[in-house]
C-alpha cells in the first residue's frame, strides 16, 4: 500500500516501519545563559550611567564629568594675503585644457563699424590669456574660442560676458573691465515692461534724467558703470551695486520716480558708515513712501452715483445710535391739549349750528342722488337704441359675407380649361 506525500509523519502512522533514533543527552547547565548574561551586563550599565542615591552622576563610558576631554574651540583666522592666495597663476594653469570651447553672439548692424575698427584691439585684449576672437560680419556675430595656452579655464567665460557687453554698445575700454575677477555686470531688459510706447520712452528718459545728471547720481551712489541702450540698461560694477542699479531701473519703468531710490541710497551710504548699526535692520531708517491716486486718471462717477455718496457720507457724519425726539410725529388733537387749544375749542363749539350744516348736507346728497338717477335712465334708452342699431348692422354684414363665400365655390366649379396655366389668367371669350 502506497501512501501519499501528504500522510507522510502524521497521526498514528508516524514512524511505522522506521527504527526510531537515539537522540543524544544534553549537558546540564552550570551557569546563566547567554541572554541571561546580556541582561544582567544592560542593568549594570544603567547603574553606572544613572548611580543611585548620593552618588556622583557617570558618563556613558564610564567617566565623571570632571574627567571628560573638553574640546577646545579653534579659530582659524584669515591670512592677511587672501586674494594674492586666490590668484591663478600662470605656472600652476599650465595645461588645463583638454578640449576647445566656444560662445559666440550676435550684435545689431549698426555696430559693424565700431567693431571693424576695434577688432584688433579686441584681439590683442584676449591674447595674454590664451583665447582667439573672431568676427563674423555677414553673420553678425563675435566668437571667443579657447586654445591650449588657456592656462585660466575661467577666462573664457569673462571672455563671453565681454563679447556681449560690447553687443550691447558698450566701449571696449570699458567692456574689457570685466575680465577681472572682482568685476560684475548686469543686462537688465527693460523692453517688455511697458507695452505702450510713448509711455516706454518718457520712462526711460526719466531714468537718464536732464542731461544725464540722475544716471550720474546713480553711478556715484553704488560705484557701478551704467549705459542705457535701446531695450536694455547694462550696468559694471561690484554684485551690491549692480542689484541696486537693478532695483532703481524695474522701479523708474514700474512708474516709480528714481529719486526715491536715489534717497534710500543716500540712507544706505550714511548708516553703513556708522558702525554702530551694522548688526541692526536698517528698514526702519529707510524711507516709505507710498503711492497717491492720481485723481484725473480716476474714472468719471455720473450724477446719480455723486449723489449716493454725498448722501452716505452726510449719513455718516450725521450718525447717531440714539433715534431722534420727534420720531413718532404728534396727532392734532395731541398738540392742542399740549398748547391748550382743546378746552377753548370746546367752548366755542355750537350744537344747533352743527345740526342745521348736518341737515344741509343730507338736503345735498339727496338732490345729488336724484340727478345721478335720472342721467342713468337716458343714458341706458339710449344704450338700447345704439345696441339695436349696431345688431341691425350684424346682421347685413352677416349676409354679405354668405354671398360671398357662395359666389367664390361657385366660381371654383367652372371648367379648369378656360384657365390658363402660363399666366393664371382667364381666357378672353371670342
Amino acid at each position: 500500500m502506497l501512501r501519499g506525500r501528504g500522510n507522510r509523519g502524521r497521526g498514528r502512522g508516524r514512524g511505522r516501519g522506521r527504527t526510531a533514533k537515539a537522540t543524544p543527552a544534553t549537558p546540564e547547565r552550570t551557569g546563566p545563559s547567554v541572554r541571561e548574561q546580556r541582561r544582567n551586563r544592560a542593568a549594570e550599565d544603567r547603574k553606572g550611567l544613572l548611580g543611585g542615591k548620593g552618588q556622583q552622576k557617570r558618563s556613558r563610558f564610564g567617566m565623571d564629568d570632571d574627567e571628560k576631554p573638553k574640546k577646545e574651540k579653534v579659530v582659524h583666522e584669515a591670512p592677511a594675503n587672501v586674494k594674492e592666495l586666490l590668484k591663478w597663476s600662470k605656472e600652476e594653469g599650465s595645461g588645463c585644457v583638454v578640449d576647445s570651447t566656444a560662445f559666440a553672439t550676435l550684435f545689431p548692424r549698426y555696430l559693424e563699424p565700431y567693431l571693424r575698427n576695434n577688432w584688433e584691439n579686441v584681439c590683442l585684449t584676449l591674447k595674454p590669456h590664451g583665447i582667439v576672437a573672431e568676427l563674423n560680419a555677414s553673420e553678425g556675430s563675435m566668437t571667443v574660442r579657447t586654445t591650449r595656452n588657456v592656462w585660466d579655464p575661467y577666462m573664457i567665460v569673462k571672455a563671453r560676458d565681454m563679447i556681449k557687453l560690447l553687443s550691447r554698445s558698450v566701449p571696449l575700454g570699458q567692456a574689457a573691465k570685466v575680465l577681472d575677477d572682482n568685476v560684475a555686470y548686469d543686462i537688465i531688459k527693460i523692453g517688455g515692461i511697458v507695452s505702450n510706447k510713448e509711455v516706454f520712452l518718457k520712462r526711460r528718459n526719466r531714468l537718464i534724467g536732464p542731461d544725464g545728471k540722475t544716471l550720474k547720481a546713480l553711478e556715484l551712489l553704488t560705484n557701478c558703470y551704467v549705459l542705457v541702450q535701446g531695450n536694455t540698461v547694462t550696468c559694471m560694477g561690484t554684485h551690491i551695486g549692480c542689484q541696486s542699479v537693478r532695483e532703481v531701473v524695474l522701479d523708474t519703468m514700474n512708474n516709480i520716480h528714481p529719486i526715491y531710490g536715489i534717497k534710500r541710497l543716500l540712507v544706505r551710504r550714511e548708516l553703513a558708515n556708522n558702525p554702530d548699526l551694522a548688526n541692526e535692520d536698517w528698514s526702519k531708517f529707510l524711507p516709505q513712501y507710498k503711492k497717491k491716486a492720481n485723481p484725473a486718471s480716476a474714472p468719471k462717477r455720473t450724477k446719480k452715483q455723486r449723489k449716493i455718496a454725498e448722501r452716505k457720507k452726510s449719513k455718516e457724519e450725521n450718525y447717531s445710535p440714539f433715534p431722534p425726539q420727534n420720531h413718532f410725529p404728534q396727532r392734532k388733537e395731541d398738540q392742542e391739549l399740549a398748547t391748550g387749544e382743546a378746552q377753548f375749542t370746546a367752548e366755542k363749539f355750537d350744537h344747533r349750528k352743527w345740526r342745521e350744516q348736518k341737515k344741509q348736507r343730507e338736503a345735498k346728497q339727496s338732490t345729488n342722488d336724484d340727478s345721478l338717477d335720472a342721467a342713468g335712465a337716458a343714458d341706458s334708452d339710449s344704450d338700447g337704441e345704439t345696441r339695436k342699431r349696431k345688431r341691425d348692422e350684424d346682421d347685413d354684414g352677416i349676409e354679405d359675407d354668405i354671398r360671398e363665400t357662395l359666389t367664390k365655390k361657385h366660381h371654383e366649379r367652372v371648367d379648369r380649361r378656360n384657365w390658363s396655366v402660363k399666366t393664371g389668367q382667364r381666357y378672353k371669350s371670342t
